[in-house]
């Protein structure tokens, strides 16, 4: 392979797997349901590049702590430089919300840049809550 395509190549490679992956469950989703995704996450991703956690409507206890947690992860991933997927499902959407705002506050610095490149947020079967 030339020098030019083995640099491209390494830049796809960058793309398929970035380096840090948030997943925020739907509404009831439990520690026990979302553990496949966690394993086929960090198949992808890496081991401990990937933070999911329980629905904050989860019958198991969730962690109260949760949006500082999810929102000290996706600022310290970004600062570090790394690539950042964020995946919601359904009442996950609106978990985000909360989260951002509490990135906003930890780390305003990161909001106030012109392009966000490093950052992907995908909204799966979102719920409608107007």
């Amino acid at each position: 392979m030339q020098e030019g395509a083995c640099e491209q190549a390494s830049t796809l490679q960058e793309k398929l797997n970035p380096d840090f992956c948030l997943f925020i469950p739907g509404a009831l989703a439990t520690d026990k349901g979302v553990s496949s995704i966690d394993q086929m996450l960090k198949q992808e991703y890496g081991e401990g590049n990937v933070l999911l956690l329980n629905s904050v409507f989860s019958f198991e206890r969730p962690d109260p702590n949760r949006f500082v947690q999810m929102a000290e992860a996706l600022s310290k991933a970004t600062k570090e430089g790394k690539n950042v997927d964020v995946y919601t499902h359904s009442g996950g959407g609106v978990e985000l919300v909360r989260v951002i705002k509490e990135w906003q506050r930890i780390a305003p610095e990161f909001f106030e840049q012109e392009t966000i490149d490093n950052l992907k947020i995908n909204f799966n079967f979102t719920c409608r809550i107007f």
